[in-house]
């Protein structure tokens, strides 16, 4: 039977719990800010979608219903009020900025021979060394959300799953011809 502190010592040097101490290395160094860069054009977009009132005639804003092609605002409107976008989005960036450096971290390991250390100094390096604003953002979008995924899928090609990439994309694929 394994003991309890054996259970807590093989959590706590899993690569869920590395990927959080990566995480909180992120968020000591970079800080998250709501209302910043495309979000000037996503925020006004969704309070629309929620509540057609807002902003209605506003051909900006109208504009943008029309030719904004992420699927993701329109999901997004189907779940939350007005009040509850701030806190959706913090948690989102949490959940899009913790998957995306899993993800990145195991591509890593893969790419190292299994090294852990190397994989989480190199996923470090993304952004202590890095600082590519235009790749690792300091708000939530659908980008930052689309990363997770994108580096999903490196995962399964370097890892050799090619099934479970390609059926992976052919759902992506069918979701978005349903929509």
């Amino acid at each position: 039977m394994v003991s309890l502190k054996e259970n807590w010592r093989k959590y706590l040097s899993s690569d869920w719990m590395t990927v959080a101490v990566i995480q909180g290395v992120f968020l000591l160094t970079n800080r998250y800010i709501y209302g910043w860069d495309d979000q000037h054009l996503e925020i006004p977009l969704l309070k629309h979608l929620i509540d057609p009132g807002l902003y209605r005639g506003d051909y900006y804003v109208e504009s943008l219903k029309q030719n904004f092609t992420s699927f993701l605002y329109p999901l997004l409107a189907r779940f939350l009020k007005v009040e509850m976008i701030p806190a959706a989005y913090l948690g989102l960036f949490l959940l899009s900025r913790y998957v995306f450096f899993f993800w990145t971290y195991r591509l890593w390991k893969y790419l190292s021979g299994g090294s852990r250390a190397a994989a989480f100094f190199c996923t470090l390096s993304i952004f202590m060394i890095g600082r590519t604003e235009e790749f690792i953002y300091r708000t939530f979008s659908h980008q930052e959300f689309s990363f997770m995924f994108v580096f999903a899928g490196l995962d399964l090609i370097y890892s050799g799953r090619y099934l479970a990439y390609f059926r992976a994309t052919a759902i992506t694929e069918l979701t978005a011809i349903a929509s």
